[in-house]
């Protein structure tokens, strides 16, 4: 939990656990005794198939020798601790006990290693919820993250409420994310009022997509225009610019583009200097590609407790690198709704003379 001072905009979120699901916990319950009798099963057979194997004394040969460490399986209702039993020989020939329900080094169920590629080929990806605060210095903290498969709204609804339940009642003024479907639609229900922005980077990926090998260097130009125009109004010029040029030929290219219209230039309606931040989700995601290229590397070699160790000294090294938020006095005006034009705020005075003319 991340300290809070009166003079910060920085949000606390409670702990996690102090809520509890009664009957999600009975049926991870019933799931461990089911797993651990069915175990057990598979051992008196190994042991059975042994029997006749004795000792000089007559005792036998083949015995227990305890339990494996405790690991846990990833299933649909959830994570369920497994604990494998240990035999050995006696006798001086190695026996060694391998479950057919829980092999080795198995982290996650069949089925859910079966949806992942499903719901990533179905654009429900491996997503990421990011929640960044910013202190009175300016100095961005990493608040919450939750990951993990999100298959649908209600799954993302979940988490978005349980967030509001650990403090984060207020709506965020602006969400930056890309991919997540889900997450936006259960953004709009928790969070009505919060606004949506695109990440630049993948939106002109998406749309260099759809276009010929031969043209995406020259055309990779006219999406950088939309991004980087001084004003709205140069934005919304660009776009239509770039719809009427490429309509007719790529479709598919300009309906990309034109279906978060809105969403890719929400950032005209906050101050200037946050504009570098919100653009795109690179420097997040820069960070997470640093622990997953260490952990692929890692996978199967370290326990479970030692990769989470790791996974957060990687997390809390990427984060001292962070840039500072640029006029992050600006933030708590953001807060209070105060009203910014093309990045520029604007008074009584602004507003009369734009109404006058």
């Amino acid at each position: 939990r991340h300290a809070v001072t009166e003079s910060t905009t920085v949000v606390s979120l409670d702990e996690r656990g102090s809520f509890r699901d009664e009957l999600t916990d009975l049926l991870r319950t019933g799931a461990r005794e089911l797993i651990a009798g069915a175990v057990e099963a598979e051992l008196a057979e190994l042991l059975s198939g042994h029997a006749e194997r004795r000792l000089p004394d007559g005792r036998s040969a083949v015995v227990r020798n305890g339990y494996q460490p405790e690991r846990e399986i990833v299933t649909g209702i959830g994570s369920v601790p497994v604990r494998i039993p240990r035999v050995r020989g006696r006798d001086g020939v190695p026996v060694t006990f391998r479950s057919a329900l829980v092999p080795p080094c198995v982290r996650r169920s069949a089925s859910l290693d079966a949806a992942i590629p499903w719901l990533y080929l179905k654009s429900e990806r491996l997503c990421v919820l990011v929640i960044i605060g910013v202190d009175e210095r300016g100095e961005k903290h990493l608040l919450a993250v939750e990951d993990g498969v999100r298959e649908s709204t209600r799954s993302w609804r979940e988490v978005l409420l349980d967030l509001k339940r650990r403090g984060l009642v207020d709506p965020p003024k602006l969400a930056v994310g890309d991919g997540a479907i889900g997450f936006r639609e259960a953004l709009e229900e928790v969070y009505g009022s919060t606004r949506a922005q695109r990440c630049r980077v993948h939106k002109t990926s998406n749309v260099l997509n759809y276009l010929p090998k031969s043209s995406q260097p020259k055309a990779k130009q006219a999406p950088h225009e939309i991004w980087m125009a001084e004003t709205r109004e140069k934005a919304e010029k660009a776009f239509d610019s770039f719809i009427e040029t490429c309509e007719a030929k790529y479709p598919k290219a300009t309906h990309c583009l034109l279906k978060d219209r809105v969403e890719l230039l929400a950032f005209y309606d906050f101050p200037a200097e946050h504009w570098v931040h919100p653009r795109t989700t690179n420097p997040i995601e820069s960070t997470f590609a640093a622990i997953r290229h260490r952990t692929a590397r890692t996978k199967g070699c370290v326990s479970r407790n030692t990769m989470l160790a790791m996974i957060f000294k990687l997390g809390t090294c990427a984060q001292r690198r962070w840039r500072r938020l640029r006029g992050f006095d600006k933030a708590a005006k953001v807060i209070r709704d105060v009203r910014f034009v093309d990045g520029i705020e604007q008074t009584e005075d602004d507003d009369q003379n734009r109404n006058a003319a």
